[in-house]
C-alpha cells in the first residue's frame, strides 16, 4: 500500500524543540489542574510514543522530577524516580547529542541522591569527566553531597575546598 509501518502506527520518532516546549507547557499546566494519576499515565504514554526522541524524554524526566514530591506514597514516588533513572540511562546510552546526554548523567546522579544511593552518585559522577563547566560545577556539588551522605569526611572536605576555591576565583573574576 506504499505506507510504512511507522505511518500505519502513527509513530513520529522526533519532535522539534518547539513541539517539545509546547507539550511540556501543556503537561505542566495539566499537573497543576488535573489529578496526578491521570497526568502520570498521560506522560507515560507520551514517553512510550516518543522513546527515540531523547530531548523529549529528558524533558519528561524533568517534569516527573519536579512533580515527584506530589506523590504521597513513598513506594510510588520511588518507582517514578527509578523510571527516571532508567530513561536517563537510555538517553546516556543512545543519544548522540552530548549536551542532552550530559544533562541525563547529572539527573541520574541527582535522582540517585534522592533515593539515598550515594555510592551510585559518586561512581557515576567520578567516572564522567567530560562535563561542561556548568554541569561540572553541579557535578562537584553533587559529589560533595554524596560523600557527606556516605560519611567520607575526608573526600567531602576536599570537594568542599575545591568548590569554595572555584567560587572565590569566579567572584574575583579570575576563573
Amino acid at each position: 500500500f506504499d505506507v510504512s509501518v511507522d505511518e500505519l502506527l502513527g509513530y513520529e520518532p522526533q519532535l522539534t524543540k518547539e513541539q517539545i516546549d509546547r507539550i511540556y507547557r501543556e503537561l505542566s499546566q495539566g499537573f497543576a489542574e488535573k489529578p496526578l494519576p491521570e497526568m502520570l499515565e498521560r506522560t507515560e504514554k507520551l514517553v512510550k510514543q516518543y522513546y527515540s526522541c531523547y530531548p523529549f524524554l529528558f524533558q519528561m524526566c524533568v517534569l516527573w522530577l519536579n512533580h515527584c514530591p506530589m506523590i504521597p506514597e513513598v513506594e510510588k514516588r520511588n518507582a517514578l524516580l527509578q523510571e527516571i533513572l532508567e530513561i536517563c540511562g537510555h538517553i546516556t546510552n543512545g543519544c548522540g547529542d552530548f549536551s542532552v546526554r550530559e544533562e541525563a548523567v547529572v539527573m541520574r546522579a541527582q535522582v540517585n541522591l534522592l533515593l539515598g544511593k550515594c555510592e551510585e552518585t559518586i561512581e557515576e559522577l567520578e567516572g564522567y569527566q567530560n562535563a561542561a563547566q556548568l554541569t561540572a560545577q553541579h557535578r562537584k556539588y553533587m559529589l560533595l553531597q554524596g560523600y557527606i551522605m556516605k560519611g567520607d569526611q575526608k573526600q567531602a572536605a576536599g570537594y568542599a575546598q575545591l568548590c569554595m576555591y572555584e567560587s572565590l576565583l569566579s567572584i574575583m573574576g579570575v576563573g
